[in-house]
């Protein structure tokens, strides 16, 4: 409903307005390096819940979703969230906070508004992970000017989270949970890939114009 009100105000053509235009090829480029990044958000969380401990009912362990929970469970944070996640924060709100605010203070802003919306949702461990994941993915649309590769990389991340909770790669303090923190064997080349394309995007922002600019777009 909020999405639907705010559509009716933009004053650009809708398409424009809320980024669903072709992206640049370094754009893609640095979402495909941006994406070990879970690893960090992962360890983020590990450390959150060293101060804040997870309640017992939302501890893993437990017998992993089946049949129709999982295709139910799949379709939820693969195919659900991430368009919503992406039209509503990046696609509404961003560029209307960017153009107010300027560039990082408006992505900090809507990255924060998700976190506030999943900590209403799922406690401060869900903040955590939307508040850092709405970082980096108002970083992609601010510097690409469209919402395709944060939106890939928000489908590969809730693709990823989903064989996460099968155990299917083994890691430390991701998705094996007899561990509570990743070894630095894995989270240094995370943060690595994760600075390349941080610099890419940098490098993309530079030939861009500032929101207060661009008008937000």
């Amino acid at each position: 409903a909020m999405f639907a009100l705010g559509v009716t105000r933009l004053q650009e053509p809708p398409a424009q307005a809320l980024g669903l235009v072709l992206a640049p090829g370094r754009a893609w480029l640095a979402a495909l390096f941006l994406a070990p990044s879970i690893l960090l958000v992962s360890e983020l969380d590990n450390l959150l819940q060293m101060v804040i401990p997870l309640p017992d009912e939302l501890r893993g362990g437990g017998t992993p979703e089946q049949g129709l929970a999982l295709v139910e469970m799949a379709i939820v944070a693969i195919v659900v969230l991430p368009p919503i996640q992406e039209l509503f924060f990046r696609g509404l709100l961003q560029p209307r906070a960017v153009a107010g605010l300027g560039r990082m203070r408006g992505i900090v802003v809507t990255a924060t508004l998700a976190g506030l919306a999943a900590l209403a949702l799922g406690g401060p461990w869900h903040m955590q992970r939307n508040l850092t994941l709405g970082l980096l993915f108002g970083l992609l649309r601010e510097c690409s000017g469209s919402l395709g590769p944060g939106l890939v990389l928000n489908v590969a991340f809730g693709a990823l989270a989903v064989l996460a909770s099968y155990g299917v790669f083994g890691i430390p303090g991701f998705d094996d949970l007899e561990s509570a923190h990743t070894p630095l064997a894995w989270l240094l080349p995370a943060a690595l890939t994760t600075g390349v394309g941080l610099r890419l995007c940098q490098s993309l922002l530079a030939g861009r114009p500032s929101g207060r600019e661009s008008g937000g777009g």
